[in-house]
């Protein structure tokens, strides 16, 4: 067999799901990384986004050992708990999480109305 017929294998053939959490990541790490509300997401996954990041650039191209794959499933499900999101929707996107919390904050949240503000005492 020679080298040219080799099929290769990538982590987009292999995992599909798992190169879509990877994307979703690389946009926090991309977009969101010196952002201070999300600090303490970028400080605890560290490694997992990284890993994201070459692996949804194809930096990396064959699918992580169990760790990594690991770490990337944990750092998803975190970014998702962190915005109360519990949909089981493949999302594409962080700002698709974002906005997800934003249509579940609406529902639990009355809206605002300026005409009922109420005084403050102090003033």
């Amino acid at each position: 067999m020679s080298e040219s017929s080799v099929l290769v294998e990538t982590i987009e053939d292999t995992n599909p799901d798992l190169l879509r959490k990877c994307d979703v990541l690389d946009g926090v790490f991309m977009e969101y990384f010196d952002d201070p509300r999300f600090r303490d997401f970028v400080v605890y996954n560290d490694l997992a986004l990284p890993l994201a990041h070459m692996i949804s650039h194809s930096i990396i191209t064959k699918e992580p050992e169990p760790m990594g794959i690991l770490l990337i499933d944990e750092a998803y499900s975190q970014l998702l708990g962190n915005f109360g999101v519990t949909s089981d929707k493949a999302f594409q996107e962080v700002t698709e999480i974002l906005e997800e919390a934003n249509e579940a904050i609406k529902m639990v949240l009355p809206p605002i109305n300026p005409e009922d503000e109420v005084e403050d005492e102090r003033l």
